[in-house]
């Protein structure tokens, strides 16, 4: 636990640096291979656990299973990409758009919206059918939605990649609406995929992990997505002419660079640090529709068509599902 705890500080501390220091620095990249070598430690640790008929922290061989593994997966990537945006809107509305805490946090509820009506059309359509051909099986196939919700959320990110310091709260609203919407449809159904292929007796752990790699998903999101973003809006600040501590303040933050725009008086500099972000939130915004669109087409190509009924006293080997250790 420890080494995995240090292989995720070191690569989310690595991602940070570097988005602060440039790409060039070697102690960020070194430390980002210190911390993928201390995950795969841990990997190798605990199969190596499991081979020798202990129990290991986290049971790897789940994800031998076609519908735990994908599922899981999935509904990691779209983590990984629901937390840089979250990360992100707030500051937009709060420095670009100038709005205050409270108004930051009423223009997000559409996200929220959006997720909700997902997840009543998602269940709805995931209902088997009572009657007529093909009863007793849902409407749409688990595969089907899973990439459809992920292909209406690309879409949504897509969309919004066009937003400027000038944008207006509909547009705005519009696109982050129908991004929940599309969160909404795919990961309850990735999530319930994953679950429904365990046995009764390996729920539990299979819980466990599945959230323990969403939340790397979410803090390894933030790191990239947040260097992905101060990358583009320091390269796309000039401030020559300023003072080094000046400079220093208004590349370390976008909030910094509105500090040094309101101290210099120039509003020229407030409109330059203002787009700088709304440029770097934009290209952030084309890497999440592209995880997006590479999570829809994973989910059609690999995803089990349907999620198989597993009871406590099946056979995990007919789902797929290695016995756990010890088991007969």
């Amino acid at each position: 636990m420890v080494i995995s705890s240090a292989g995720l500080a070191a690569l989310t501390y690595g991602f940070i640096t570097a988005g602060q220091n440039g790409w060039s620095d070697a102690g960020a990249l070194a430390t980002i291979a210190a911390g993928a070598v201390a995950l795969a430690a841990f990997a190798g640790w605990e199969m190596r656990i499991r081979r020798r008929g202990g129990e290991p922290l986290a049971d790897l061989t789940l994800f031998t299973s076609a519908g735990f593994g994908w599922g899981t997966g999935l509904s990691t990537m779209v983590s990984f990409a629901l937390f840089g945006v979250t990360f992100a809107l707030p500051q937009y509305f709060l420095d670009v758009r100038g709005l205050d805490s409270l108004g930051s946090g009423v223009d997000l509820l559409p996200m929220i919206g959006g997720i909700a009506a997902g997840l009543v059309v998602g269940q709805r359509l995931q209902s088997p059918r009572t009657a007529g051909p093909g009863a007793g099986q849902p409407m749409v196939s688990t595969k089907s939605l899973v990439s459809a919700g992920f292909a209406v959320m690309a879409a949504a990110l897509a969309v919004g990649t066009a937003t400027s310091v000038g944008s207006g709260t509909a547009y705005v609203s519009g696109w982050i609406a129908a991004a929940g919407l599309g969160l909404g449809l795919a990961l309850p159904t990735a999530m319930n995929a994953a679950l429904g292929a365990l046995t009764a007796e390996r729920s539990g752990s299979g819980s466990a992990l599945m959230s323990a790699m969403r939340q790397v998903g979410a803090t390894i999101g933030v790191a990239v997505l947040g260097t992905v973003l101060n990358t583009v809006y320091q390269g796309r600040l000039h401030l020559s002419g300023l003072p080094t501590a000046a400079v220093h303040a208004a590349r370390s933050s976008v909030a910094g660079g509105l500090a040094v725009a309101h101290a210099s008086g120039s509003a020229a500099l407030l409109h330059e640090v203002r787009s700088a972000y709304a440029g770097g939130l934009d290209v952030m915004l084309w890497v999440c529709a592209g995880i997006a669109v590479a999570a829809a087409l994973l989910a059609l190509l690999f995803l089990p068509r349907t999620t198989p009924e597993v009871t406590a006293g099946a056979d995990p080997a007919e789902a797929g599902i290695p016995q756990a250790a010890g088991a007969e």
